[in-house]
């Protein structure tokens, strides 16, 4: 399981309610005088793997706070973005491209075409999204920040239709529960995803069964709308 976390007090107050929070212990002052403290967080997003009784492989289910990108009950951008830990971007082609643990091997470019000279990349068949090498500088959208560089984060993966219904789903059981309201904050997280088949084992170029998709993006929504206790297996 993973949980990515930001300061409270970085999200607007009225948001500040559709948030799960925990007191977390940073530390502030130097690296030779630390100072404890004790700050609350607010959950931003969770992924978790998990294997099922009928199911050989490991699933990955992502959720995230339904504001995270654009605030839900003002439709205005977030504002969130990331740090890049280099300098700069590069990109090298290799001629063949061998996928785990079964040894196949891909050519490259003709399963994985990609231009050097107008690097980019289009996921999911959304619009096109500019990679250019070069200092980080020069990725679109980044700007300087306190002195660092900052690159604003967009969610390019649309929701399909499985995981739209398996929301739907899950906040219809939610608000079966006693004590639901305005302020009962899981039905402010939604599922966006599930990998339910490795993907160094599939062809290039294949893609997930639907079928396998929604049973797991299934069993992944009844975990995340359980009261507790939660059901076997989650």
């Amino acid at each position: 399981m993973k949980a990515a976390w930001v300061p409270l007090a970085s999200i607007p107050t009225a948001q500040q309610n559709r948030y799960h929070t925990a007191q977390v212990l940073t530390y502030g002052g130097k690296d030779t005088a630390p100072v404890p403290q004790v700050v609350p967080y607010a959950l931003l997003a969770l992924h978790i793997i998990h294997k099922t009784p009928n199911y050989p492989a490991f699933i990955f289910a992502t959720f995230q706070q339904v504001d995270d990108f654009t605030y839900q009950a003002t439709g205005k951008p977030s504002g969130v973005y990331y740090v890049p830990s280099y300098g700069s971007v590069g990109y090298t082609l290799s001629t063949n491209l061998v996928l785990p643990p079964s040894g196949t091997i891909a050519s490259n470019p003709t399963n994985l075409p990609f231009s050097l000279a107008s690097a980019s990349a289009t996921p999911y068949g959304t619009k096109s999204v500019a990679l250019p090498p070069g200092p980080v500088t020069g990725i679109p959208g980044a700007q300087m920040v306190n002195g660092v560089v900052t690159v604003p984060v967009t969610s390019p993966v649309p929701t399909v239709p499985e995981v739209a219904k398996a929301n739907a789903e899950a906040l219809a059981a939610m608000k079966g529960i006693p004590g639901f309201g305005p302020n009962f904050v899981w039905q402010y997280y939604k599922l966006t995803g599930v990998q339910a088949i490795p993907p160094m084992t599939r062809a290039a170029g294949t893609s997930i069964s639907p079928t396998s998709s929604w049973r797991a993006a299934s069993r992944a929504s009844s975990c995340f709308a359980a009261s507790h206790p939660s059901p076997a297996g989650c």
